[in-house]
């Protein structure tokens, strides 16, 4: 065999697929740049009224989309409102994750979770100030608050998702800077508020210790003990049962622990839940997906 030659073979493919996944890095135009400037005469009230009757029906993808085009009308008439565009980012991200059919539709939803959630952050004067100075958005995220609370997690999400769902494994490793980056933005949250919004904090730490291999910091009873602290600050949030069967269990192998979590939150009646409609809705249909892929887990 010609060592020499097969060495030489794998380099050119490995600097050809890294040359190929480099036009696919991870990269956008800050959210903020973006901005409408100015604000119009409009019935914001009203439209605000109008989302949350969509948020009681939010059920399926089409009507995901009629309240992420409510919330952009608010933002269209005052394009400084936080929670017009953290809703935006928050619906983008709900939409990208659990109805988009394809990688791109995937990748467009993300990168649009991105963009409002960093407009939204942009709303807070000292984050302003921050990235006035060229920092970064996880750099900056040092100046947000508990208002900001929403826009950090969503933006945390659509970084983590953009990066796991829309690259393969060599344009992951092109863009291997990203997860350190978000990591920022928890350890910020978690500084802020670890209980915030029914425990989702928790839950993310226990989805980040169970995705990462042991060398590099992941630790299934750290895992474990974040998924029970979430639970236990809401049990009602059916998103955590979710998440620890699709880290947790998988990585340790534990198929009954899988169907247990998974069964239990389709058994839910989602209309007496103290967890947002859409969302509920939306992990059912994930849970279902999920269940009928047990076997290629296991």
């Amino acid at each position: 065999m010609n060592t020499d030659f097969s060495w030489r073979s794998f380099i050119v493919c490995l600097i050809t697929a890294l040359s190929v996944s480099v036009s696919g890095c991870m990269s956008w135009e800050d959210g903020w740049t973006s901005m409408a400037t100015g604000s119009s005469k409009g019935d914001v009230k009203g439209l605000f009224d109008e989302a949350k009757r969509i948020e009681n029906r939010a059920d399926n993808g089409e009507r995901v989309k009629e309240l992420i085009a409510v919330y952009k009308k608010i933002a269209a008439l005052q394009p400084a409102n936080y929670e017009a565009l953290s809703r935006i980012g928050e619906y983008s991200f709900l939409y990208g994750y659990i109805y988009a059919n394809s990688e791109e539709e995937k990748s467009r939803y993300y990168r649009d979770t991105l963009k409002y959630c960093e407009q939204a952050m942009y709303t807070n004067e000292n984050f302003k100030k921050e990235v006035a100075k060229g920092k970064p958005v996880w750099e900056a995220a040092s100046a947000l608050t508990a208002n900001e609370m929403a826009s950090m997690f969503y933006w945390y999400c659509g970084v983590g998702n953009y990066w796991k769902d829309c690259h393969n494994v060599v344009s992951q490793l092109v863009n291997y800077s990203w997860p350190a980056r978000a990591k920022l933005v928890l350890e910020r949250m978690t500084e802020i508020n670890p209980d915030w919004d029914g425990g989702n904090v928790h839950m993310s730490w226990g989805a980040y210790y169970s995705a990462l291999p042991g060398l590099l910091g992941g630790d299934t009873k750290k895992s474990e003990s974040c998924f029970a602290k979430a639970i236990a600050v809401d049990p009602q949030h059916i998103n955590h049962l979710f998440v620890r069967a699709l880290f947790l269990h998988t990585k340790k192998g534990d198929k009954k622990a899988f169907q247990k979590d998974l069964n239990e939150v389709l058994a839910k009646d989602i209309r007496t839940l103290n967890f947002p409609y859409p969302w509920a809705a939306g992990y059912q249909v994930k849970a279902k997906r999920l269940l009928a892929q047990t076997e290629s887990f296991f």
